[in-house]
């Protein structure tokens, strides 16, 4: 087995097709044998093409596939048991991971779970998804995808247009996670310098270039708000955010952190917003905090600041 860490596609890859190998590799009854018995040679092969991906992504020599699997038919799987399975890898890794495994499940959810369990799924993936790195913009995308199967559900469609729409799904992360792991890739190649944002009475952010720019940018937006007491209160947030971002391990994670506070304070200068739309749009960032746990009081402070202006 390889001991060099996976790349964000295999890790995705892997963690949508870890629920369907947990299921294949679970004891079966003797109606489940008798059912499948012609189906075994099938079945032997797609336990090989998943155990071959996973063994490429769990990269531990002491906590493996074999280690893991026996913890989720047992009941006991949690984040800590991932993690213990990646240890040793970037944590980007385990975050791709995560999200390919939310990512199936949200798929299949979408084909039958009721429109609210729906939505609070999207957002759970949401917060996932901002932690593996991805933008809003491209979150967006892939949510189309996942709406999509939910409407063929709705509308009785048959089961092959629901596939084809989670097929949609698919292609649609592992194409990102694609080009996540170029940009690194070229970022290395090019070597690529930080920069300074100063933000003024000696707060600045120091951090890659495309982040630092992004957070320029909404510096700037909060700047320009309406009025003086959602001004200071953006400002605070935008200040707060950047102390955040600095202390995350990895440069897609700060991408997804930086583009997400630009969203709420575009949101939060927009016309008529209300605090509920506020909240929605701030929860990305509320779930970033969690990783690191000195930023989570400064950035719920921050956040619910600007949220008590709105009603």
């Amino acid at each position: 087995m390889s001991t060099s860490a996976p790349s964000r596609l295999q890790c995705l890859e892997g963690g949508w097709l870890f629920p369907g190998y947990v299921t294949l590799m679970k004891p079966r009854g003797v109606f489940q044998r008798f059912r499948e018995r012609n189906m075994e040679i099938a079945r032997k092969s797609e336990i090989q093409i998943c155990s071959t991906t996973l063994n490429r992504v769990f990269i531990n020599p002491t906590f493996g596939l074999a280690d893991v699997v026996e913890s989720y038919i047992r009941g006991e799987a949690n984040n800590a048991t991932l993690e213990k399975a990646f240890f040793g890898s970037p944590r980007h890794c385990f975050d791709w991971f995560r999200l390919g495994q939310a990512g199936i499940t949200l798929g299949n959810d979408a084909a039958r779970a009721n429109d609210t369990d729906f939505w609070i799924g999207c957002e759970a993936v949401a917060g996932i998804a901002m932690r593996a790195g991805l933008t809003s913009s491209e979150w967006s995308e892939v949510r189309d995808r996942f709406d999509a199967i939910r409407a063929a559900a709705k509308n009785r469609e048959p089961f092959l247009h629901l596939a084809t729409h989670l097929n949609g799904a698919s292609a649609k992360l592992m194409s990102i996670a694609k080009r996540h792991d170029l940009n690194e890739a070229h970022a290395k190649e090019q070597k690529i310098v930080n920069i300074k944002v100063d933000f003024g009475s000696g707060n600045s952010f120091t951090g890659p270039v495309a982040v630092g720019e992004t957070i320029q940018q909404t510096y700037a937006m909060a700047e320009s708000a309406a009025t003086a007491d959602l001004r200071e209160k953006l400002e605070d947030l935008t200040r707060v955010t950047a102390r955040l971002i600095e202390s995350l391990p990895n440069d897609d994670e700060k991408i997804g952190v930086s583009d997400a506070l630009k969203n709420v304070v575009e949101t939060a200068n927009k016309p008529s917003v209300t605090s509920s739309q506020l909240r929605i749009s701030s929860a990305g960032l509320i779930e970033a905090a969690k990783t690191v746990t000195e930023m989570m009081g400064p950035i719920s402070t921050a956040v619910s600041a600007v949220v008590a202006l709105f009603k």
